[in-house]
């Protein structure tokens, strides 16, 4: 079915576009939708993902599929390049991702995804944590799985239960996530690797 087009609240002019191009892939996604004045949530209801998505998107840590660039550059009239060099960005990512994840534990992958979601401010003190079936969904793993990355978490202090749901700690949980990551950096990654982090 085609896509209904939609007027940019914010209109790039081509000097806009052709800047943009020299910035990530993530950048440029996340430029689109505050020009089309939406909100991450109302983002990804256009294009049939969860917000995660969105968030992980605009921080290069996932490419979007073909078929959603390609809805984004039809809805938003944006030229046919605009999102030219995605491919070579999704094997660029690909060939990054399984050199950190293959010295680490599905539940290692989850706590080091999670703290990295603090220190970069993807997850706000004081917010409540995404549900563990989410998770779950997001690193094809089971409920058990994030289950026992959120309890390491909890014993660590970062993240706290109220009212039985999962909540980040207000004020130092970005200073607890970074020393937490360290150890991670030392004890999962080979010194070959951890320049590159």
């Amino acid at each position: 079915m085609k896509k209904k087009r939609i007027e940019l609240a914010h209109p790039l002019t081509d000097s806009d576009i052709a800047a943009l191009r020299s910035y990530s892939l993530g950048f440029r996604i996340q430029k689109l939708r505050l020009c089309a004045d939406m909100k991450q949530s109302e983002f990804a209801s256009l294009f049939g993902v969860s917000q995660t998505a969105v968030v992980a998107w605009e921080n290069d840590e996932h490419i979007p599929r073909s078929r959603v660039l390609n809805d984004m550059q039809m809805i938003f009239g944006l030229p046919i390049d605009f999102f030219l060099d995605a491919e070579i960005e999704r094997v660029k990512l690909r060939k990054k991702r399984p050199q950190r994840e293959a010295y680490m534990s599905k539940i290692e992958q989850i706590e080091y995804g999670l703290l990295k979601g603090i220190i970069d401010r993807v997850y706000l003190p004081g917010a409540e944590m995404l549900s563990s079936y989410t998770l779950a969904a997001q690193y094809e793993t089971s409920h058990t799985t994030v289950s026992n990355a959120f309890v390491n978490l909890l014993d660590s202090g970062i993240l706290k239960v109220r009212r039985g749901k999962t909540y980040i700690i207000s004020d130092d949980a970005v200073e607890l996530a970074e020393k937490q990551i360290e150890k991670f950096r030392n004890k999962a990654i080979p010194d070959e690797m951890k320049e590159e982090q």
